[in-house]
C-alpha cells in the first residue's frame, strides 16, 4: 500500500414488480486496506422494502437460531442489514488471494409484520483457493 489511500464503493439498486407487489433494494459495499495489503476492513449495508408483508430476514444463520429459540421470524415490508468484518489475507491481496480469513458481525432487522426482529450473528471464515 506504501502510503496510499485506496477505498472501494459499490452501489445497486433494484426495483421489481411482482404482479402482485412491488419490491425495491439497495446495496452499498465499502471496502479498504487498512495494513499492508494483508488486512481488509468491509462495509455493506443493504436495505429492502416492498408494498407487501413479503420479505424476511436474509441471514440463514439468524433464522436458524431463532427458530431453536422458539421466536418467530416472519415477515415484514421493510428489511436491514449490515455486515463489518476484517479480511486477512495470507497469500496474495483481494482477488489474488490464495488464502484468507474472514471475521465479522452482521446485523439484521425486518419491521412491519406482525412482529419485528432483530439479530446479531457472528461470522468466522476460513477460505482456501486453489
Amino acid at each position: 500500500m506504501s502510503g496510499s489511500f485506496q477505498i472501494g464503493l459499490c452501489l445497486y439498486g433494484v426495483w421489481g414488480d411482482l404482479g402482485y407487489e412491488e419490491i425495491w433494494g439497495l446495496v452499498a459495499m465499502a471496502h479498504r486496506p487498512i495494513y499492508q495489503d494483508k488486512v481488509e476492513a468491509v462495509f455493506r449495508y443493504q436495505y429492502a422494502g416492498a408494498s407487501a408483508n413479503e420479505l424476511r430476514v436474509g441471514g440463514r444463520a439468524a433464522r436458524g437460531v431463532a427458530s431453536e429459540e422458539s421466536v418467530a421470524v416472519g415477515r415484514g415490508d421493510a428489511a436491514q442489514n449490515a455486515y463489518f468484518g476484517l479480511n486477512f489475507y495470507g497469500c496474495g491481496f483481494g482477488a489474488k488471494a490464495n488464502s484468507m480469513l474472514l471475521l465479522g458481525v452482521e446485523w439484521d432487522k425486518i419491521t412491519g409484520g406482525g412482529q419485528d426482529f432483530e439479530a446479531f450473528t457472528f461470522w468466522a471464515n476460513y477460505r482456501v483457493f486453489f
